[in-house]
């Protein structure tokens, strides 16, 4: 049998080790693109592109509220492109935005609103685990 003290002795290197690893992660932050096309790699030339803009970009994203594991993949990936760019150029500024909230009216005018700017709905139909859920979907940016 192993004695206590040399347990401790070869546990505390590792433990050094990885807290040592989470102090660098809080100071670089990486991701690392491991699919064969880099589809969650920004290409150089968008990089550059983003880095050159002076002026101020606002987007909203009209995916917010309770959605399907789909749609909520979507809102999260969308996040993070967005979060990509931010980082890149911190002039460019995003929001998630829920069009279906509010009042009956606030809704209407809303809809009424972005179907002039012929941003129209998706019907999306899910199965919530107890009833079938029908709802209009704008997964739309307005820039």
């Amino acid at each position: 049998m192993v004695p206590s003290n040399n347990r401790i002795t070869n546990f505390f290197p590792l433990f050094a080790i990885i807290v040592f690893i989470n102090i660098l992660n809080g100071y670089f932050y990486t991701e690392i693109d491991l699919t064969e096309d880099k589809r969650f790699t920004l290409s150089v030339p968008t990089k550059k592109l983003l880095s050159e803009i002076d002026d101020n970009i606002t987007i909203r994203v009209l995916l917010e509220g309770e959605f399907p594991a789909g749609f909520k993949r979507l809102q999260s990936s969308v996040g993070d492109i967005l979060q990509e760019f931010k980082d890149i150029n911190p002039n460019i500024t995003y929001s998630f935005e829920d069009p279906s909230e509010g009042s009956l009216s606030e809704i209407e005018k809303r809809r009424k609103q972005l179907m002039d700017e012929n941003i129209v709905p998706v019907n999306l139909s899910y199965f919530d685990g107890t009833q079938m859920i029908q709802k209009a979907v704008f997964p739309y940016a307005i820039i």
